[in-house]
């Protein structure tokens, strides 16, 4: 369970989390941040899309999904000049747009990248079970695992 009540930023990765790995489309378009910011009177949380794409792969994918709208930022790690699995790339982004790691909330398909999150204090991290809808679902990892967002919406739902 997300203990929503100690969060006020929740970041989420693009491909593999919020976009389906196989069809490169998005999936539970209803479930993401709006979902948690309109329907469930949580407006105070700011939602942020983090992705490892590129610039110029954000933008295209944004024509063909449209979730910009969801977003306060969109943020392509290659402003940064570091992977979100590396060192440091959680404090550069802090510097780029600050948010308090012991009340963020992080929704990643990649390992790597929330066991980065934890080393450099994100609080809440979530690995997505099945980033692939034509793949089997992921082992279950240190992580507590997403199926469905629906299944963790805050109370108010």
């Amino acid at each position: 369970m997300v203990a929503w009540s100690e969060i006020d930023t929740v970041m989420f990765d693009m491909d593999g989390s919020l976009l389906d790995l196989h069809f490169d489309n998005f999936f539970w378009l209803k479930l993401v941040p709006e979902h948690f910011s309109k329907q469930h009177g949580v407006s105070e949380k700011q939602a942020l899309l983090v992705t490892n794409a590129r610039p110029i792969s954000l933008q295209l994918k944004m024509q063909h999904v449209s979730i910009e709208k969801y977003f306060k930022q969109l943020i392509s790690s290659h402003q940064l000049k570091k992977a979100k699995e590396n060192d440091g790339f959680w404090e550069s982004l802090q510097q780029l747009f600050s948010y308090d790691p012991t009340r963020t909330a992080l929704f990643d398909d990649n390992m790597s990248v929330l066991r980065q999150a934890h080393r450099e204090g994100i609080a809440h991290l979530r690995a997505i079970k099945q980033p692939d809808s034509q793949q089997p679902s992921l082992p279950v990892a240190e992580f507590p695992q997403v199926e469905d967002f629906g299944l963790i919406a805050p109370d108010e739902y």
